[in-house]
C-alpha cells in the first residue's frame, strides 16, 4: 500500500486557503494519486466522491479532487454479519 509521501507530487495537485472560513490549509490530490494510496480503482474513488462518502472531496474542472488526508470509507458490502461465517 502507497503512503502519502511515496505519491509523486503532480503539476494539478493544488493546495487551498480558505481564509474565509478560518484560514486552514488543505492540499488535494487527485482520483489517480488516491486511488493508488487507498489501493481501489480510479472510478471507485469516483463513485465514493459522487456519493458524498469522501470528506472534503470537491468537484472541479471536470474532476474530483479529494484531500491528501482523506480517509478511505468503509465499503459497506465487506461487513460480515455477526455469527455469519464464509
Amino acid at each position: 500500500m502507497f503512503r502519502v509521501e511515496s505519491v509523486p507530487q503532480k503539476e494539478y495537485n493544488i493546495r487551498v486557503s480558505f481564509s474565509f472560513y478560518g484560514g486552514f490549509d488543505m492540499e488535494y490530490v487527485s482520483t489517480s494519486e488516491i486511488a493508488l494510496i487507498w489501493d481501489v480503482s480510479r472510478r471507485r474513488v469516483t463513485t465514493l466522491c459522487r456519493e458524498g462518502r469522501v470528506e472534503g472531496a470537491v468537484f472541479a474542472a471536470n474532476t474530483w479532487l479529494v484531500p491528501k488526508d482523506a480517509k478511505k470509507p468503509e465499503d459497506p458490502r465487506r461487513v460480515r454479519k455477526m455469527g455469519q461465517d464464509k
